[in-house]
Formats: structure tokens, sequence, C-alpha cells
């Protein structure tokens, strides 16, 4: 994956700046990959160029955004073990991601946040 990808520098440097204030500088670059890597994929599905929104979105998707309405301890409990395998082994991304959770609009995405509906947004392992 390559983290400018679609990105203008200054909108790269703009989310590791804001990044960088909800965890370990030297996560930011692998957040900001699968963050960039997820939106550009939701761009495709959508039909469209890649904005920094679709970003946004996918940070969102793994609660590493911080702009957003607060989730449900059960969602954010399933989305810290899910940034957990997205850390270990980013190759997996696409395989933990429907492309139905990429069609969502924010307010679907907010609503599973929200009732904790983790499992329309993302998949983990068999164990989970």
């Amino acid at each position: 994956m390559d983290i400018s990808s679609g990105l203008p520098v200054e909108a790269i440097k703009a989310f590791e700046g804001v990044l960088g204030h909800e965890m370990e500088a030297r996560f930011v670059p692998q957040v900001l990959e699968a963050g960039v890597h997820l939106g550009n994929r939701r761009a495709a599905l959508l039909g469209r160029a890649m904005y920094p929104i679709d970003v946004e979105f996918a940070l969102s998707v793994m609660c590493w955004w911080p702009f957003k309405p607060p989730v449900s301890d059960m969602y954010l409990e399933a989305a810290q073990r899910f940034r957990r395998e997205v850390i270990r082994n980013s190759a997996t991304l696409d395989h933990h991601v429907p492309d139905e959770a990429l069609r969502m609009d924010w307010e679907e995405l907010y609503e599973k946040q929200r009732t904790g509906d983790w499992r329309k947004v993302f998949q983990l392992g068999e164990a989970d």
C-alpha cells in the first residue's frame, strides 16, 4: 500500500497531525496507510476519485478519527481488536472490511457505531 495514493501532500500532513494526537507516532504511518487504502477502495466503489473525506470515513470505521459522534463500548472494543489485527497484518485489511460497509453513508456508519453493530462494518477472526 502507498500512503500517497491520490492525496496531496498537504492532506497527508494534516491527517498525520490529527492522528499524532490520538496514538503513538510509530503507528501513524500504518494507520494512515490503511485509511488511504480503504479511502481509495470506497471512492472506487462509489465510482469517483478519492477525496480526503473518504480517508476520514475509513479512519472513522476503525475509530481512529477523533471527529465523530461517540461510539458504543461494544463497537469500540471490537474496533480495538480490529485495529490490532490491521497493525499486525495490513494485507488482510480488504478481507476484514466488506464493500457494503464502505458504501454506507455517514449516518448509517454512525448508527452502527452507536448501537454496537460492528459486524456490519468489519469482520474479525473466526474466534471473535
